[in-house]
Order: structure tokens, then C-alpha cells, then sequence
């Protein structure tokens, strides 16, 4: 029996997605910033940033205003279950402003 051949879509740079099967991934987060939500019923969003939306000036409102974005986003793809399981947030490269914020 042959398996069926599954493509994983890439999120470009400033985009987000949602996968109800959860084919989803992200290049080139070395110096940007990946969100990953998997939710309860195992559905996927990803969002690939730039990490100076994450900490441009090393204050706590920046944080603020990402995590919010991010939850628009959810909140404009999921009209039911957004309850969440997991969330992560992963890459971004290291810099002396983004050192400073993580001591604070």
C-alpha cells in the first residue's frame, strides 16, 4: 500500500498560516521569529516575523504588542476550539538590546 505524499507549506517572512493537519513549517528563522500555536484539537498556526517586532527597543510594551498581533491572528483564523496546548516562540538571533531585555 503506497502512502500518500504529503506536502509541508513554507510561511514566507511577515506571514502567517493555519493547518487543520498540521503541514506547516519555516526557513530562515535564524534572525527572525517563529510563533508556533498548536491548539487542543491538534490544529497548527504558524507565524514568521522579523525579531525586531519581538524587542526593536528593548521594552516590555514591544512584547506586549506582538504577543497581541498574535492573538488577532488566531482570533481571525479559529471561530471555534482556540483553546491552546503548546506555544512557542523560537530564532531570532542574539544581539545586545535582546541580551538586555531577557536580563530585565
Amino acid at each position: 500500500m503506497a502512502s500518500a505524499s504529503t506536502h509541508i507549506y513554507d510561511i514566507m517572512f511577515e506571514n502567517y498560516a493555519y493547518s487543520s493537519t498540521g503541514e506547516l513549517g519555516t526557513k530562515f528563522v535564524s534572525s527572525c521569529v517563529a510563533v508556533i500555536v498548536i491548539f487542543v484539537d491538534n490544529t497548527v498556526l504558524i507565524e514568521h516575523r522579523s525579531d525586531l517586532d519581538l524587542c526593536r527597543y528593548g521594552k516590555q510594551d514591544e512584547v506586549e504588542e506582538f504577543l497581541k498581533s498574535v492573538v488577532t491572528n488566531i482570533c481571525e483564523l479559529k471561530d471555534h476550539c482556540c483553546n491552546i496546548r503548546d506555544a512557542f516562540i523560537i530564532g531570532g538571533c542574539k544581539d545586545e538590546i535582546k541580551t538586555t531585555f531577557m536580563k530585565s
